[in-house]
């Protein structure tokens, strides 16, 4: 039995039984506020294997919430093989084909489409009915008032993020049905598996914790982290992604205000993230972008 190294907020092992071939991951709920995020998770792995079940997602084993075996909940699941994509992109040469298949998977995630925005409840019930600007307005003031009040940026910074965040509401205007998101799509959460030599593969997709309906255009944004540095190969994403989601003309325009939407997060938790590994070199890149984004 190993721990993993890159558990970010909970214990989490890696369990070899002699006669099993394929390994299991198992996940210590140590913190009661992370219960809601990991039940939600569980329940929407549970409906995409039903919808689509060749779809890169664990399979849960066991989500036991008894305490009747230890002192706390806990998540079974199967292991998905490979690495998180960030370890890899660099040296892969096929890189074409990885991002047709990236872009087929997510383009088949956002697939499934609401009726309207919001969230979920633990039994993947949607708990939330609202209009998508509403609710990334509601989500921009929060993370603002979180940095003004700990002084995370400078005021005239602030301002000027103010009023690219005012010029950008037609952008933020949804054009197709609300699809389901991951809302946490990063290069770390992407699980790829090597098939042959130098072939990649999706294996899985993880952390679906803040997973929610809204805008499939927002998921991509974080995906921008890695695909800007392959502007060649990145065109082949977008291909295939188009074949199930079409593109407005200005999504490049929406991306960029999803983006400075993700980074202000960040920065509304700044006094948290930078106690970890890496988060202070990456909240110093954001604030680069920040500027960038509002000073274009």
């Amino acid at each position: 039995m190993n721990a993993l190294r890159n558990a970010f907020k909970n214990p989490v092992w890696r369990v070899q039984l002699f006669g099993i071939e394929k390994a299991m991951i198992v996940k210590l709920i140590m913190d009661a506020s992370q219960l809601p995020g990991k039940g939600i998770e569980v329940a929407c792995f549970s409906f995409l294997l039903k919808l689509m079940p060749d779809f890169p997602v664990p399979k849960i084993l066991i989500f036991d919430r008894t305490k009747n075996i230890v002192d706390c909940d806990f998540i079974i699941e199967e292991e998905v093989e490979g690495q998180d994509l960030c370890y890899v992109i660099e040296r892969m040469q096929a890189r074409r084909d990885f991002m047709l298949n990236l872009g087929n998977v997510i383009g088949r995630l956002h697939s499934i489409t609401f009726d309207s925005c919001g969230y979920f409840d633990e039994d993947f019930n949607q708990i939330t009915h609202c209009s998508w600007v509403s609710l990334v307005n509601s989500l921009f003031e929060k993370y603002l008032y979180d940095i003004e009040s700990k002084s995370s940026l400078e005021d005239g910074m602030i301002l000027m993020i103010r009023r690219y965040w005012k010029d950008s509401q037609d952008y933020l205007q949804m054009t197709s049905m609300p699809s389901l998101i991951h809302d946490d799509l990063t290069d770390r959460n992407i699980r790829v598996r090597e098939i042959g030599v130098n072939h990649y593969v999706i294996s899985g997709i993880l952390d679906f914790e803040l997973c929610m309906i809204g805008d499939p255009i927002k998921d991509l944004s974080k995906l921008q982290w890695f695909l800007r540095k392959f502007p060649l190969e990145r065109r082949f994403f977008y291909e295939e992604y188009g074949s199930h989601i079409q593109l407005e003309d200005s999504f490049d325009r929406k991306i960029e205000a999803y983006c400075l939407l993700d980074r202000l997060k960040h920065f509304s938790l700044k006094e948290y993230l930078i106690k970890f590994e890496g988060w202070a070199s990456f909240l110093a890149d954001g604030e680069e972008e920040i500027k960038r984004i509002v000073l274009r």
